[in-house]
Formats: C-alpha cells, structure tokens, sequence
C-alpha cells in the first residue's frame, strides 16, 4: 500500500494547533463558470489550488450541478489528507476494481468513513445529502459528536457548526448538495484544519488577505472584540434570512418547513460588551416535531441550527447553539436581538399535527470583552413568546367572494352571502377541509332567518343548518362541499329572509371570531389527521354582503 500523504505529519499538525500551515486563499480566474464573487468561489480556487478538485474540459466547474456520494467522497478524502490505495478494488458489490473511485470508496470503508446501504451497496450515484456530507468531513477530520435526537445528522451538524464550518446559508439536512456547496463545505473543514478559516470567511465576502498564509489565533486575543460590527466584520458572508416576515403572531407551522418566526429575544448588558459563545431555547413543551431551531441576529443573518440539547435538565425541550467566537456581540449598554424559525419534520420523517410550540425563555452565555469573565444573561422580561400549532395544512384566507353591499330580497331561497378559503398543504395526502361553520347573522329592522343551507356552485348539494339566536350552525360539512384541498372553495348560504319592517331592514352574515390555539372560533377544519377550531387570522374573520333596501 502506498500513502498518498504522511500521516504522522497530520498528527503534528492536529497536536501543535498554533502551528498553521500557509495556505493560499486569494482570487483566480481559473473557470469561466465560477464568478469571482460567488460565495463558493474562495472554496474552488482554495481546493484547485491544493490539487484537490478540478473541473471539467473549456474550463468549466458546474459549481450548480449536484455532486454523487463517488465524487464527494474523493473530496473529502484529499481535502482530509487521508490514506488511499494507489489501485482500486472492489470493496461493495456496485463497487469495482476498475471503477475511478474505487480507491477511495475503500479506504474510507476501510478507515469507517462510510458503511453503504442495508443493501450492501455504496451507491456511488447517489446525489449526496448535506447531512451525509457533514458525516463523511466530521468523520475524517476527527471532530467528536454527541448524540442529538431528531434528523440522525443533527449530532454532525452541531459538531461542524461548533467549529463554525458548517455552510452559511440555511439548508435542509436532506437535501442534495451542489459542487459548489459540497467544495465550500470540505474548503471550511481544509482551511480550519490549517488555521485559515477566518481568512477563507472573508475571501467568501470578497474580502482577500495581502498575505498567502493564514494562522490560528488564541481565543483570548479573539475574546476582546467589544462591539457588534465585529460580528459582520469577522463573518462577513454570513446568509441573510430567505424569509422576509417581520412579525410574530401564532398561527399554524407545517410539517417539513421551515416555519415563519416564533419568537424573538432582547438581550442587554450593563457591565461590558459581551462576546456570545451560545444561545440556548427553551421551549414550554417537549415537541418531537421540532428538528432544530434556526437563530438569526437583528441584521437578518443566520447566526447557526439550534440542535437538542440532551445533556440539559429540561429534558426534551432545550435547544442550544454554540456560536464561532467573535460572531455575535453585544456591546455595553447596546441592545441586541435574535430571532428563530423552527425546522419541523415531516409526516413520513415522523412529523405530527396538533402540537404547540411556544418558546419559554431564551439565554446567553458568553466572555466580557473586557475582563474575559463568564457571562449568563436571560432575555428581556418584556419578551412574548405567542403559540404555534403544527400542522400538514393550514387555511392561508377567507374573503367575501360576494359584493360588499347589495339590496334585501325577502322571500325563499335567497342568497345571503358568498366566502371563498383557500389554503396550503404540505405532502400530497394531506387534506385542507371544512367541517363546521357558526355564522354570526347581523339584522336590523325585524328580519329572521329560516331553511338555512350552504352549498357551494357547480354542485347540487346542500347541507342544512342550524338557526339559534342570532347564530347559523353549519356543522358535518360534507368533503363535497367543504374541501378546498385541490382548489380554493366558495361556500355559498341560502336561506328564506322575512322582514317585518321593511323601512330600516339589513341583514349580513359574519365569521366572527377566528380563535385560537386554546379557544374555538367560527370555522372548524380538518388536516386530514386532526381537527381545528381556529384559523390563524384576524377577528372577525370575513364579513358577508350587506343586504339592505
């Protein structure tokens, strides 16, 4: 066996961490298709330079086609200087001898870098997940991991993001990775590996060093940072949040997304300025939906995933986050804020329906800027933390699909108002159902109601309802007539109108009270998996068509 690099090198060089090898991390023009400001383009200039990858004929990279687990894996095994065999062998049985990557396939089987399928197959064409790829790069570069409960990656991601490697930008777990993605994220891992990766940060951001070699820098000299514009002077390529709602309201959050924003904390400290090593959440209730939870600083950019924290004694409901020093800051008597979306899994991943999320409370530990002491600070009292509801579908409006006024008609059969729904799923079972209705009726002038009914147009059916007060109860609302699931659904409701005097008549239907997470409003709907009697939109929730003469 011939090695493709010294190992007992490695091991110096792990050992004597202040001793960084010079790595060059500046701009090149080596593919027509990368562009030099790309956030990906320090990575593949980094890695090309090293021998590590390369690109194809007429200088192209395809920095946006998807990367295989074959492909990947010969990146991660050279960005990691690990051994292979200078000839293949066949190691898994769609593995051969002859195939170009075989050698590396085995070495990393060899070294338990990768185990294949319970198939007995590599499957080297295969697209590669990010959480497959943070495994392999974990792995390989000897990061240790704890188990997280939740997405199997979730221990590997935490492992990545504590060293501040992981990708900046938000991204599922599942999902393939790109070439460019998967050599920005073996680029991070290579350049900490040498002590570069604040320099590789900056290139990412356009920002080059004049010098070619990078060194590591001792965390009490990286501790004295004292004010926020070090976080993005430091971090400049930090992803800015995708998602643009500012607001906070509870409302439903679907399964396998990433949710709207949850909550929101303030933090203020009066002693010094505060350098924030970890963020942690807790939440009211244990909720096994709950993948991660994503955290963002008060200009928009993704700070991390907040992963389970199951060291804590909060048992299943503290999530944590420990942060690159340096990335978030709060200055002396400086308010600063983050915010959070929570990952949820899917149905098929064990995701599940009717389960609140409501964050309790919101801590920080960190170093004083100053003195270096150890910090705890709670967020603000004055922080509300609203509930959310998991779902597979949610009901997204409701509006008056009739005219805002129009002239009272006594008699049989009238129309008494038009309302469209409309809603969103999130897998191709779900449903989004309507199964019970309360109208509130508003008349002036001695007007009653009889023989109510709902229909919807284009389809005979009616159903009864039932007239008390001044409610109309529309309830056991067949699928006929009540699904939008497909296609938004107008809801049309007839009745006999009788006015006894005419002079000062009106009549309107209202949805009234849209409810909540813990009271029941006017609309009731179904998933396909559990019923809700709330709709995540203001009272009232649509007003009908004035009748008047």
């Amino acid at each position: 066996m011939k090695t493709r690099f010294s190992m007992s090198l490695i091991a110096v060089l792990t050992a004597l961490p202040m001793l960084a090898s010079a790595i060059s991390i500046q701009p090149a023009d080596f593919y027509n298709d990368v562009r030099v400001t790309s956030p990906e383009a320090a990575g593949i200039n980094l890695l090309t330079r090293e021998n590590i990858v390369k690109g194809y004929g007429s200088r192209q990279f395809g920095p946006t086609r998807v990367i295989n687990r074959a492909e990947f894996l010969k990146i991660a095994m050279l960005s990691a200087q690990r051994e292979y065999y200078e000839s293949g062998r066949s190691c898994f049985s769609d593995v051969m001898l002859y195939d170009w990557f075989s050698a590396y396939v085995c070495a990393a089987r060899d070294q338990g870098v990768v185990k294949g399928f319970e198939d007995g197959k590599f499957h080297p064409e295969y697209t590669v997940t990010y959480g497959e790829a943070l495994k392999m790069l974990s792995i390989l570069f000897g990061y240790q991991s704890h188990f997280v409960s939740g997405h199997w990656a979730e221990q590997y991601y935490a492992a990545a993001a504590k060293r501040g490697v992981d990708l900046p930008i938000t991204i599922d777990l599942d999902k393939p990775l790109t070439r460019g993605q998967a050599v920005r994220l073996s680029a991070a891992f290579f350049a900490e590996s040498k002590g570069g990766l604040v320099a590789l940060r900056l290139a990412e951001g356009g920002s080059y060093s004049s010098s070619s070699s990078s060194s590591s820098v001792s965390s009490s000299s990286n501790s004295s940072q004292t004010s926020s514009n070090s976080s993005s002077s430091s971090f400049p390529n930090r992803a800015l949040d995708p998602q643009t709602d500012s607001v906070v309201r509870s409302q439903f959050i679907l399964l396998g997304e990433t949710s709207v924003m949850i909550g929101a904390a303030k933090f203020f400290i009066e002693e010094e300025p505060l350098d924030v090593t970890s963020i942690s959440v807790n939440l009211v209730s244990d909720v096994a939906t709950v993948q991660s939870l994503l955290v963002y600083d008060d200009d928009r950019r993704y700070l991390g995933r907040a992963t389970l924290n199951t060291s804590s004694s909060s048992t299943n409901r503290n999530y944590r986050l420990e942060i690159p020093v340096g990335m978030f800051t709060v200055g002396k008597r400086e308010d600063r804020s983050v915010y959070f979306r929570v990952q949820l899994a899917s149905k098929d991943a064990g995701g599940i329906g009717s389960q609140s999320v409501q964050i309790s409370n919101v801590t920080v530990q960190g170093n004083g800027g100053w003195s270096n002491r150890a910090y705890t600070k709670q967020s603000a009292g004055s922080d509300v933390f609203p509930v959310f509801m998991t779902s597979r579908s949610t009901i997204v409006s409701v509006a008056n699909a009739g005219q805002a006024n129009a002239p009272l008609v006594t008699g049989t059969n009238q129309l008494l108002g038009m309302f469209t729904f409309s809603g969103r799923k999130t897998d191709n079972s779900a449903k989004i159902d309507l199964t019970d209705l309360v109208f509130q009726i508003e008349q002036t002038g001695q007007v009653t109601l009889s023989n109510v009914k709902i229909g919807t147009p284009g389809i005979p059916d009616r159903l009864n309802c039932l007239v008390s007060g001044s409610l109309a109860t529309c309830a056991d609302i067949p699928e006929s007539l009540g699904s939008m699931t497909d296609l938004p659904r107008t809801i049309a409701v007839y009745g006999d109108v009788n006015a006894g005097d005419t002079m000062h008549a009106s009549l309107r239907l209202t949805l009234n009270d849209a409810g909540s997470s813990s009271t029941d409003g006017s609309v009731t709907w179904t998933d396909g998996t559990s019923n809700f009697t709330w709709v995540a939109v203001d009272s009232p929730v649509v007003l009908g068509t004035h009748y008047k003469y």
